[in-house]
């Protein structure tokens, strides 16, 4: 009898064990569920912003280049001329700078050339036909690096002169000298084109910063914005037009009473043309009118140095 109560009791311990075993497992599955449920869910998060990362980076470079890429397209036609004046004034010798004008990429079969294309080939021209303008004198020469930079039309007129015929330039001639300020003279062939007209243009610098209430002088009543402030050794037209007169500045400071009245071509290439000017500062002249005047003009001729 103490047997069978004995083992009645363990029967139901382990009916109680079996009847517990069944939710236990239960749950351990629905939480290895939940687990692996929450698993994918953030693998799947991760691998969405991931992706989008990875991505940013591409678009950002993509946005970068194109920026890059449209700033420089949007090079000013002025910077552009810089950069070949630079590369043009590097290379010494005359022949390898016609060489580098010839070698040019000028197809005109292609496409057409864009604005800047045209100015940069234009100014490259203008250095091709003359660099140098010498006034040829029997006591001396006087070198004058011409500017088309700051008057196209300027430059133009002066290597047409310097083509019309192989005959000596008796109208050119210095006929005025105004001591430390100018030499002026006159540029013109009887057997040339006709004297220039067109004045320079304003320099980008100077544009939408004229004084709206100057007065005009007398000699230029119409007078504007052709040139930059003139420095010692630039050379322009005279009188506010467009030729022939012209003159050299010598004033030792910028001349900022003359405004921006003046078309300039040109300035003095070398120290030893100036020293020839101050010399002719030296020279016996007579006052009228309030300007002084060479008692001897001074003839000269003109060549391409």
């Amino acid at each position: 009898m103490k047997i069978q109560k004995i083992g009645n009791s363990m029967s139901r311990r382990q009916r109680s064990t079996d009847g517990n075993c069944t939710p236990t497992l239960q749950k351990l599955i629905l939480f290895l569920i939940f687990c692996i449920a929450v698993v994918s869910i953030v693998s799947a998060i991760f691998f969405f912003f991931g992706q989008s990362t990875v991505n940013i980076p591409s678009s950002s470079s993509n946005l970068n280049a194109f920026n890059e890429q449209s700033s420089e397209e949007k090079i000013s036609v002025r910077g552009a001329i810089g950069r070949s004046t630079e590369k043009y004034k590097k290379v010494e010798n005359r022949d390898e700078r016609e060489n580098m004008v010839d070698n040019m990429n000028t197809d005109h079969n292609g496409p057409p050339q864009t604005p800047q294309e045209q100015d940069i080939e234009n100014f490259l021209a203008d250095q091709k036909q003359s660099q140098t303008l010498r006034l040829n004198m029997p006591h001396g020469s006087i070198l004058i690096n011409l500017r088309p930079d700051l008057s196209h039309e300027s430059v133009q007129h002066i290597n047409e002169l310097l083509d019309a015929s192989s005959k000596p330039c008796s109208p050119c001639r210095f006929y005025r000298s105004e001591r430390d300020l100018l030499l002026q003279g006159i540029l013109k062939k009887s057997d040339g084109p006709p004297p220039n007209k067109v004045l320079g243009p304003c320099p980008p610098e100077y544009q939408n910063k004229q004084d709206t209430h100057r007065k005009c002088p007398s000699h230029d009543p119409n007078c504007g914005c052709h040139g930059p402030i003139m420095t010692r050794g630039m050379v322009a037209w005279a009188g506010g037009g467009g030729g022939p007169d012209f003159f050299i500045n010598m004033y030792h400071k910028p001349v900022d009473w003359w405004s921006n009245d003046h078309t300039v071509w040109g300035e003095i290439a070398d120290s030893e043309s100036l020293q020839l000017i101050e010399q002719m500062f030296g020279w016996d002249t007579t006052v009228k009118n309030g300007m002084t005047f060479l008692n001897n003009e001074v003839h000269f001729d003109i060549s391409r140095d």
